[in-house]
């Protein structure tokens, strides 16, 4: 049985999240909607805070888009899914403010994207519509290299009138549920927003790969350097006297045995 798995990274805007979860499974006008089973969310601290306080739990937005939109019912979205950016004494990141940050993150995004992809029952749909621009470039590459056939990429938009709401989450049913701005004045109701999804294509270079780069734990850098070296002509070259074999710029040592082997 497939497990439809919708990932996305956050920045301080949560709504994002359930904006991008109506478009996929609750729009009328979307002849292909794909309902995801599990929720996975990748942010600093702050945002996964933002992504607690506004949306998980009883009466709280996730709740109240489940309850009017029933297709949603089996849908889950709980605090092990929610996955924050850490350095490498684990600690947990605010925000990403270093060039080092941006590593972290890029490293975490990659591993997370590499696993999800690794499980064949798996149906991954990656948004990159939230957080800094990295994280969503991010998250874009390493689904170029980890995706497969059946996965998907997306970023979602909503109309600009509507993207000033402080308290616009989705297009809801109700007829009372008024949208503000900032500064408090009524936008107009929320069931009127209109929201699009971007349906992004993308190179899929999981093929090119090495397959220790799938199984093994690989950084980002890593992997992009493996897959740069996959599409680069094979030079092979044999040092006797050293006693190593080079291909590309990597190499092994043999013991005198396997030299003797060659001569032979």
């Amino acid at each position: 049985m497939v497990k439809n798995i919708l990932f996305l990274v956050t920045g301080g805007t949560p709504q994002i999240i359930t904006e991008t979860i109506w478009a996929l499974a609750c729009d009328k006008h979307n002849d292909e909607k794909w309902i995801p089973d599990e929720i996975h969310v990748m942010s600093t601290r702050y945002g996964l805070n933002e992504v607690r306080n506004k949306l998980l739990g009883k009466n709280k937005v996730l709740a109240r888009l489940i309850e009017e939109y029933p297709q949603l019912i089996n849908m889950k979205m709980e605090d092990c899914f929610l996955y924050c950016f850490k350095d490498n004494n684990a600690n947990e990141l605010e925000d990403l403010r270093t060039p080092e940050d941006n590593e972290f993150a890029a490293n975490a995004i990659c591993e997370k994207i590499r696993q999800l992809t690794s499980d064949d029952s798996v149906s991954l749909h990656v948004s990159i519509a939230g957080g800094r621009k990295t994280m969503g470039f991010y998250a874009g590459y390493a689904l170029s290299l980890f995706g497969r056939s059946q996965d998907r990429m997306s970023h979602v938009l909503v109309d600009e009138k509507y993207e000033r709401g402080n308290n616009f989450f989705y297009p809801s049913l109700k007829d009372d549920d008024f949208i503000n701005d900032r500064d408090n004045k009524t936008i107009g109701l929320s069931r009127d927003a209109q929201v699009w999804l971007a349906k992004i294509p993308f190179v899929r270079l999981r093929g090119s790969l090495p397959k220790m780069s799938l199984i093994q734990n690989a950084g980002f850098s890593e992997a992009v350097h493996a897959i740069n070296m996959a599409s680069q002509p094979i030079r092979l070259r044999l040092d006797v006297k050293n006693q190593k074999v080079w291909i590309g710029d990597e190499y092994c040592e043999l013991s005198s045995r396997d030299f003797a082997f060659y001569h032979w």
